[in-house]
């Protein structure tokens, strides 16, 4: 998916562009790109080995209130999402890693889900691992919801209500 956009730049500019190029291209294509949803606030809550999840969404300026339950605070948000937004798709990809040493380095998260035959990717960098997973989570989500029109307004209204 980024490659695409690294070629696409690198034939415009007709040449090789250089590692910082690339660095600022990948920070505006995942991490300050404009989200048409993302994450105000969440709760956290354990209970017999299942996590439930709440939380406080922004969906294109609308305030949507989600909670899912799971094996993990990553399963239970997914759940929620699907559920309140009543959208299907299956995480396929996730990794992530400190950028410095030491208890306070940033972590990156690097998710990309399956929706349908498309696949869409989310990046997030947080000192808290858990706000980074569900930020990059957020990404991918907010990239699903902008390309796939109807979805999002069905999306929308669902979540409305």
């Amino acid at each position: 998916e980024f490659s695409r956009v690294v070629q696409s730049v690198t034939e415009q500019s007709g040449g090789e562009i250089q590692p910082d190029s690339i660095w600022t291209l990948f920070n505006e294509h995942y991490i300050q790109s404009e989200k048409i949803i993302s994450l105000e606030d969440f709760n956290i809550q354990k209970n017999q080995g299942r996590e439930t999840f709440s939380a406080m969404l922004d969906l294109s300026g609308q305030s949507v209130e989600i909670k899912g339950e799971g094996d993990g605070v990553l399963d239970a948000f997914i759940e929620g999402l699907k559920r309140t937004l009543n959208i299907d798709f299956e995480v396929m990809e996730y990794g992530e890693h400190a950028l410095g040493k030491g208890a306070d380095a940033e972590a990156v998260t690097y998710m990309q889900l399956k929706y349908g035959l498309r696949r869409f990717s989310g990046v997030a960098v947080s000192k808290d691992i858990i706000s980074s997973s569900l930020n990059a989570l957020m990404g991918a989500v907010s990239e699903l919801l902008k390309e796939n029109a109807a979805g999002t307004s069905v999306s929308t209204e669902r979540a409305a209500s």
